[in-house]
């Protein structure tokens, strides 16, 4: 009997997933079409954004976004990934560039996650509505199916499942700790809130160095205007451009922005100002053509309100300008700007050589030895009261845990004649080691006075000077309490900085710097002049910078207001008794007997 075979039945796939499968389809050819163009095209084609009277428009990059695009597919073909730190003046589009790139990405790429994070959720908001404008108005065979559609979020459903995401700087790690990412995107870094004196810049960028895997396509870019020398952003720039870290530092002045200009001339309103144009052949030097300084000028008389320093800080030219510029600092900012540039410019061609001292107090030059050597002469003991010697002993000592966590030691030697700056010793050094360093620093200039702050540091560094029997130290009259009649003075060394001296030692360096009355070489001394800021009613460094080198410097500006110097009278004739002896031997020297300019002994 012949068996009956069961008919086979065939699944047949729904109405609604045959559709979904078809449109999924479709969505693979259209992006299939566009996957191989260079971005540009691809963004004019497929990217409209809303310009500046709110017209949506298709994507056409400019001139500064073309550059930033070309060297993101520079980085990209060089070694298949992209790690960079922009910086930037206002408003020149690279986080639209940014944005477009991230959502091609998500878009021709399965299982790809982006990230922005932005210091505050304004700026979130702002930067996340530009990609939701640009997802929202992509050609209909390049939409893709969403899964989430909101203020924070853009996922698409499987089988693509991808998606964009954006979250404020918050704690040590935020989103950038919870999943890997594949392009992140870090705004304006150089604002990002502090938590418990730390940057969360530098938590975060701890967080999204490790969550982005080095593979081929990944992209991190951290980009901002700069906000003060020494924040993260500030140290995170500084170690590209030093090749202390593997990423690129780009920069873009305000003046690479094609619409940074204005044709034809300046309007009348617009006043002319020498200190405003004493910086155009620097900048004509730079690449400006007269357009674009009347733009500048235009800028500078209003919407900066006639202030140089505000323009300096939206609408940087280099680097150095940008990072001068912003901030609170305590000093005037165009002179030490002005200095900060030519001691770089000096250090470019002239680095300066580190010394140490030997056993015996010899210099000997060392690559990371405390010294540091701007002038050298011959001297004898006479010379001893040209120079003295200002030092801010070490807030730790070399053996704690974590030196780093407190104040270096510094000190240095002034020419008191020209308020000059002529040696540098700074290093984290233990109180006996900075007083044996001091001793021998003092030993090469004549041994002049050296005035130490006398604090819980500077006690032992006195003490340590005392047994080394260095001659001189400064030292001031105290009286004992009690009644006039019944007080007994004593002699107490050191320099005392506090709460009531504190704030008359810097209005003492401030008024030198005004009055351009003091020479300071040290560049990372003017450094920390820049990072040295207002606080409220105080006056100190920027959270993770220093001031010793500051306080050195004040401790030698209220002294030598004290004790100003008087050049010592000399004889340029022999002694003599009578004033026709005088008149003759002024005669045997070749002086005229009309010139008045001698001095009798």
């Amino acid at each position: 009997m012949a068996v009956k075979r069961k008919r086979e039945v065939i699944p047949r796939r729904s109405t609604v997933g045959r559709k979904a499968l078809e449109a999924h389809e479709d969505e693979r050819s259209v992006i299939a079409e566009s996957r191989g163009l260079p971005f540009e095209d691809w963004a004019l084609r497929n990217l409209k954004i809303r310009d500046e009277n709110g017209t949506l428009v298709p994507f056409l990059l400019r001139d500064t976004q073309r550059k930033f695009n070309a060297i993101l597919d520079e980085e990209m073909e060089k070694q298949g990934y992209v790690r960079m730190i922009v910086l930037k003046a206002r408003k020149e589009g690279i986080s639209s560039v940014i944005q477009g790139r991230a959502l091609r990405d998500v878009i021709e790429r399965p299982g790809w996650r982006a990230g922005v994070m932005a210091h505050e959720d304004a700026s979130c908001a702002a930067i996340f509505d530009r990609a939701r404008t640009m997802a929202a108005n992509l050609p209909e065979g390049m939409k893709r199916t969403a899964r989430k559609w909101n203020r924070k979020e853009i996922s698409y459903k499987p089988p693509h499942d991808s998606g964009l995401e954006v979250n404020v700087a918050k704690g040590r790690g935020g989103w950038a700790r919870g999943s890997d990412k594949h392009f992140v995107h870090l705004s304006e870094v150089g604002f990002w809130p502090m938590l418990r004196g730390e940057s969360r810049a530098q938590g975060q960028f701890v967080a999204v160095a490790n969550a982005v895997p080095r593979v081929p396509g990944t992209v991190v870019v951290l980009e901002s205007t700069a906000n003060g020398a020494g924040s993260e952003f500030h140290r995170l720039w500084k170690n590209a451009v030093d090749g202390k870290m593997s990423w690129r530092a780009v920069f873009f002045a305000w003046f690479d922005f094609a619409l940074y200009r204005l044709p034809g001339k300046v309007p009348a309103d617009v006043p002319s100002v020498p200190e405003w144009e004493k910086e155009e052949p620097q900048l004509r030097a730079l690449g400006c053509d007269e357009e674009q300084l009347a733009w500048r000028r235009w800028k500078i008389a209003g919407d900066c309100a006639g202030d140089l320093d505000t323009f300096h800080q939206e609408y940087p030219s280099t680097p150095e300008e940008a990072f001068l510029a912003t901030g609170t600092p305590v000093f005037r900012l165009s002179l030490i700007q002005e200095r900060h540039m030519e001691l770089e410019r000096h250090e470019r061609c002239h680095p300066t050589v580190r010394w140490s001292f030997g056993a015996r107090g010899i210099p000997v030059q060392d690559g990371t030895g405390p010294l540091r050597l701007y002038r050298r002469e011959d001297l004898d003991r006479k010379d001893c009261e040209r120079f003295v010697v200002t030092a801010d002993p070490a807030g730790s000592g070399a053996s704690a845990p974590d030196p780093t966590k407190g104040d270096p030691g510094c000190a240095y030697v002034w020419d008191r004649r020209h308020n000059e700056q002529i040696a540098e010793l700074h290093g984290y050094l233990e109180p006996e080691e900075f007083a044996r360093q001091l001793f021998f620093l003092g030993a090469l200039f004549a041994q002049p006075l050296i005035v130490c702050e006398a604090g819980p540091w500077g006690a032992h560094v006195i003490s340590a000077l005392q047994r080394l029997q260095y001659p001189r130290i400064y030292f001031r009259e105290q009286f004992t309490d009690g009644m006039l009649m019944a007080r007994t003075n004593y002699l107490q060394y050191g320099w005392v900085t506090s709460a009531q001296s504190k704030p008359q030692m810097i209005a003492s360096l401030q008024q030198l710097w005004s009055e351009k009355a003091i020479t300071i070489r040290s560049l990372e001394c003017i450094q920390e002049h820049i990072t040295f800021v207002k606080n409220g009613i105080r006056r100190e460094a920027q959270s993770g910078c220093h001031d010793d080198r500051v306080i050195a410097c004040a401790i030698y500006a209220m002294w030598s207001l004290q004790h100003p110097y008087v050049v010592p009278v000399r004889p340029f004739v022999k002694r003599v008794e009578t004033c026709g002896m005088i008149l003759e031997e002024m005669l045997k020297r070749g002086e005229g007997a009309g010139n008045a300019r001698f001095r009798l002994w």
